[in-house]
């Protein structure tokens, strides 16, 4: 922003310019981190406070583009997450079941340390007006089209508002996704 109190560090300028180099040879991708604490009161089970770190990464490598045929790319796309427990175990602790609630009141949380949510090969043609995609896709990355909603990390929480509940969309299942635009 201009005018910023501090008008850069030596830590995001190196994490732009890596960015910018990878860009170059085609890897595109975000990566979001949290820690995150919570403290329940009235629980039905568990322990109270849970920390963690967690962390999303969502990235496409661009292997290919060309004007041969109207245009059309291919790329491998990747999202993995995972969450690391402070001074508690994840898979046997989640607020979700301390208070009893049906969904997660916080989707930061995952039960794993890393797991991988997509791993597929893309296809575009026509100059990106259809693209396909094959491989272990999850379809809450297409079919919930609010990116601002579709992260814990930050905006809601809830993964009742992070993702759509009304859609009963699988997370990391094999798949085919047929986009047209």
């Amino acid at each position: 922003k201009p005018g910023a109190l501090i008008a850069s560090d030596p830590i995001s300028d190196g994490a732009q310019a890596l960015k910018t180099e990878l860009a170059k040879i085609g890897w595109r991708y975000s990566f979001e981190q949290t820690f995150v604490g919570s403290a329940e009161t009235n629980r039905v089970q568990g322990d109270s406070p849970i920390g963690a770190y967690a962390h999303d990464f969502f990235g496409n490598w661009t292997l290919f583009e060309g004007d041969d045929f109207g245009g059309t790319c291919g790329w491998l796309t990747v999202k993995t997450v995972g969450a690391w427990g402070l001074g508690v175990n994840l898979k046997d602790n989640s607020v979700r079941s301390d208070i009893g609630a049906v969904v997660s009141p916080n989707n930061n949380y995952h039960s794993t340390s890393f797991a991988f949510e997509q791993v597929a090969w893309a296809q575009s043609f026509l100059d990106g007006e259809f693209v396909f995609m094959i491989g272990q896709i999850n379809q809450t990355n297409y079919l919930d089209i609010n990116r601002y909603a579709n992260s814990a990390h930050g905006q809601f929480l809830n993964s009742a508002l992070v993702n759509s509940m009304v859609i009963p969309a699988p997370g990391n299942n094999l798949g085919v996704n047929l986009q047209w635009q």
